[in-house]
């Protein structure tokens, strides 16, 4: 019977061994789990902030791209059209001025007072174009 016993003692203390080393065991794959989990967790926050912020970046260029695209348009489009007025008004008035040496002079001088005329009003007109697309580019900035 005593060594009946002391192989069941044996055996008692094979199971409890075994358990701890099962319990054991389970702790260590549940904590390495949670620390898995953890870092997983926190890579996926970080590359979801990257790429929040590499949108923000590329939405806040787009729309500078643009406004600045924009506004060289504008700008373009009025120096344009001033050249081009310039350009006939300048055409205009040595035409003007032609035609007058070939009149009588009390003709040339009407003539001329007109055309000075014409010329200071589209230079006036200029001037407030310009000053309209400056305020437009007041107002967009």
């Amino acid at each position: 019977m005593g060594r009946l016993s002391k192989h069941c003692n044996l055996c008692v203390f094979v199971i409890v061994v075994f358990v701890v080393v099962v319990v054991v065991m389970v702790v260590i794959v549940v904590v390495v789990a949670v620390v898995v989990v953890d870092i997983v967790v926190v890579v996926v926050v970080a590359v979801l902030v990257v790429i929040a912020v590499v949108v923000v970046v590329v939405v806040v260029v787009v729309v500078v791209v643009v406004f600045v695209v924009v506004v060289f348009v504008v700008v373009v489009f009025v120096v344009a059209v001033v050249v081009v007025v310039v350009v006939v008004v300048v055409v205009v008035f040595l035409l003007m001025l032609l035609l007058l040496f070939l009149l009588f002079f009390w003709l040339f001088l009407l003539l001329l007072l007109l055309s000075l005329f014409l010329l200071f009003s589209l230079l006036l007109v200029l001037s407030l174009l310009l000053l309209l697309l400056w305020l437009l580019l007041l107002l967009l900035l």
